[in-house]
């Protein structure tokens, strides 16, 4: 049963966030790339490369892996838990997705309708 959820959710997870940058990909015309991350006010990482945000849809399911071993890891112990964490997840993930649409959508159609 473990090995099935690992498939799907990584399936999902993969597959909505390459969706959500081939989508970006389309209206914006190049995906981001990441050079640098701010930790802190006054700490950043930087990277030397710059990293694509194409990268997300591996790490995604492996993200989606780690939790869903934890949460079957938990499941016997305690079920509310496992709901709530499931529940709170696939909302994230929804909610993350959904806004980030939007926003690009409001960016992109701002620049969209000027005259050139």
């Amino acid at each position: 049963m473990r090995t099935k959820l690992m498939l799907r959710w990584s399936l999902v997870t993969g597959g909505l966030i390459a969706l959500f940058w081939a989508i970006y990909y389309l209206i914006a015309g190049s995906v981001p790339t990441v050079t640098s991350i701010k930790m802190t006010e006054t700490w950043t990482l930087s990277s030397p490369l710059g990293i694509s945000r194409w990268w997300d849809i591996l790490i995604g399911p492996i993200w989606s892996i780690i939790i869903i071993y934890l949460l079957t890891k938990f499941k016997d112990e305690d079920d509310d838990l496992v709901v709530g964490l499931g529940a709170g997840l696939v909302a994230g993930l929804g909610a993350g997705l959904g806004v980030g649409l939007v926003a690009l959508i409001k960016v992109v159609s701002v620049n969209f309708w000027t005259k050139v």
